[in-house]
């Protein structure tokens, strides 16, 4: 069990800083992911992933569920640019029934090599639209318009795909159903299920080639290709091929928060204000809060990579802590070890990314577990330390006091005492003592002890 459970941690950090390579391995591999709700950095994040861990294992075909009611403009035309340069083919899938690929979907959909969607599912509404404090505000400007439109009909054009439907899903807010996008030629096929997909996809081949200077893509039946093409794939029993679903990992979970706007935004202001106020007020733990939660809002907002953000995070915790041994304040360890469990957890990219779902729960297991040992320890520690600072004095003249000792003169008022195997000038404040008869140490005047024969 130990091995395991060190070949588990061995892989994690392989996998994180290395890169590691597993071509030449099965070929015949469908990799399955889902875009669901908004499109943002955490979704761009997911399909980076996805495509990092199909070249890995080296899959014929990588599936993207689509249910989408649009997103942020960046995080679409990063997808658009990595499904165009993926050695491996994407198909979009809009699915299931009564899905939708609305704004940034509609973008997806058409720069898919494979562009397929259920019944009952639809495309379009692609207008730009800007958020704002008092609501929605659609965009009509020429410059973005004109950018966006081209942005659209140049995928489109690429793919062989209706450019002038394309550009009205923009300027008309078009939408489409299946049918009409099959019949418009904005879709290859429509499949109501992936087993249905993948039917269809054994008769297909898609091509590349080159028209104008440029690479262009196309899905054509296998019986009709004749000629040499730069690019062929063909998808010969890929109906029985294994699939594999991609779940979103610790690193996308946490992304999908953190990314919110509003989130983001509330942790920005707020952490500022909590910063300064740590500022100006005495003592630690205000200021490390507010600190804290401003670097998470820096990463929501896409100031800083994942994986940059996740190390400064456990490195962070780790000083903390150590920091901890220091202060013994006790919040330094509680925001070290969230700290160390949190970047540990933004570094696990995918729940199957080189580990299979049951070695990914051990992981969560193992970090969430290491994160309360380490704070259990350290809590152990302040309290130990709290302990012996609240402890009455042990050694020096303090420890004397209450002591019971020895007269070695007369004491009358003043004379000698031996306590604890030391001798001290003594004086009392009573009647006389005689040598031999033991007295009690009631105080001290500098090196003077003050006794009083012991009843």
């Amino acid at each position: 069990m130990k091995s395991k459970i060190l070949l588990v941690h061995i892989v994690l950090i392989l996998s994180i800083l290395s890169p590691i390579s597993f071509h030449g391995g099965e070929s015949n591999i469908v990799i399955i992911g889902s875009l669901n709700g908004e499109i943002n950095i955490a979704s761009e994040k997911y399909v980076e992933n996805i495509i990092s861990y199909a070249s890995k294992i080296n899959a014929k075909l990588i599936i993207l569920n689509l249910d989408t009611p649009g997103g942020m403009l960046d995080s679409v035309k990063n997808i658009m640019s990595m499904i165009e340069s993926s050695q491996i083919p994407i198909c979009v899938y809009v699915y299931p029934q009564g899905a939708t690929a609305w704004s940034g979907g509609a973008f997806l959909l058409v720069s898919a090599h494979i562009a397929v969607m259920a019944s009952g599912t639809s495309v379009g509404s692609a207008q730009p639209v800007e958020l704002t404090p008092t609501g929605i505000i659609y965009v009509n400007q020429s410059k973005i318009v004109n950018a966006v439109v081209a942005l659209i009909k140049h995928h489109a054009r690429l793919h062989n795909r209706n450019e002038t439907v394309a550009e009205m899903f923009i300027t008309e807010n078009l939408n489409l159903g299946a049918y009409e996008s099959r019949k418009y030629n904005l879709i290859d096929f429509i499949a109501d299920s992936v087993d249905e997909l993948l039917r269809i996809l054994e008769d297909k081949v898609l091509i590349s080639y080159r028209e104008g200077g440029e690479i262009r893509w196309r899905l054509v039946n296998k019986n009709s290709v004749i000629g040499n093409y730069s690019g062929k794939w063909v998808f010969k029993d890929i109906s029985k091929s294994k699939i594999i679903e991609v779940e979103e990992g610790p690193q996308i979970k946490i992304l999908k928060i953190i990314t919110n706007p509003l989130i983001s935004i509330l942790m920005l202001v707020f952490g500022l204000y909590i910063f300064l106020i740590g500022l100006k007020t005495p003592g630690f733990g205000v200021e490390i809060l507010g600190a804290i939660m401003i670097f998470i809002s820096l990463i929501g907002l896409g100031f800083m990579g994942v994986e940059i953000a996740g190390i400064i995070l456990i490195l962070t915790g780790f000083i903390l802590t150590l920091l901890e041994l220091k202060t013994h304040i006790g919040i330094l360890v509680l925001a070290g070890t969230f700290l160390i469990i949190l970047g540990s957890l933004m570094l696990i990219p995918l729940s199957k990314f080189l580990l299979t779902s049951e070695e990914v729960s051990k992981i969560w297991m193992y970090i969430l577990f290491t994160g309360a040992f380490i704070a259990s320890f350290f809590m152990i520690i302040v309290y130990k330390v709290a302990s012996v600072q609240r402890r009455k004095p042990h050694v020096g003249v303090e420890k004397l006091i209450g002591s019971v000792g020895v007269a070695t003169t007369d004491i009358d008022p003043r004379g000698e005492v031996r306590v604890m195997g030391e001798y001290w000038s003594a004086k009392t404040l009573g009647r006389k003592i005689r040598k031999g008869e033991r007295v009690k140490i009631v105080g001290r005047e500098g090196l003077t002890l003050i006794v009083e024969k012991q009843k």
